[in-house]
């Protein structure tokens, strides 16, 4: 119906922004709506919505910065495949906090001991910068954030103990959906 739409974003580039935030809500309502699973039950992901990365006192600028999405074999290290990259907007200046609104989904590996790893890089082709890792053994469906650490990575889970350097107060926010 003309004259409905109660949100006309100005800039075309925020309605890309705004849909695939539509879309995360969704499926935020999925998980949490009656005769499906919700947040804290049981059950095995099937799709990751990478939401946001957030990096406090960034030591790079970023600029054609990339966001890799690899799954490994969490005990071995492995690489089993590489399930997504993501371009991540030019970021001039070193601020406080950096803020990446990702919106991007990738399908959960399926794989008994997977976990995901996610790497942010501050050029494409480059080496990462930072990084994070989802072990899939141990979450559930629903909203959840990680530690982003410095690098370097190594694509197997971290052993108790084990010496890492976390990036501090740095999140990556996903959101953890069944399959479709």
């Amino acid at each position: 119906v003309e004259g409905d739409l109660l949100l006309r974003p100005v800039d075309p580039g925020a309605a890309a922004i705004w849909r695939r935030a539509l879309q995360a809500a969704a499926y935020g309502k999925l998980l949490s709506g009656p005769g499906s699973s919700g947040p804290g039950s049981s059950g095995r992901p099937g799709t990751i919505i990478i939401q946001t990365v957030e990096i406090i006192k960034s030591s790079v600028t970023f600029q054609g910065g990339m966001l890799t999405v690899t799954v490994a074999n969490g005990p071995t290290g492995q690489i089993l495949y590489q399930a997504g990259e993501f371009q991540l907007p030019d970021v001039a200046n070193k601020d406080d906090v950096i803020k990446f609104d990702v919106f991007q989904q990738v399908a959960a590996p399926a794989q008994a001991h997977a976990a995901v790893f996610f790497e942010i890089r501050h050029r494409a082709k480059k080496s990462t910068k930072y990084w994070s890792f989802v072990d899939m053994a141990t979450v559930n469906y629903g909203a959840c954030s990680f530690q982003i650490y410095k690098a370097p990575i190594e694509y197997r889970l971290p052993r108790h103990g084990a010496f890492l350097l976390p990036k501090r107060d740095s999140r990556l926010y996903l959101t953890l959906a069944p399959g479709a």
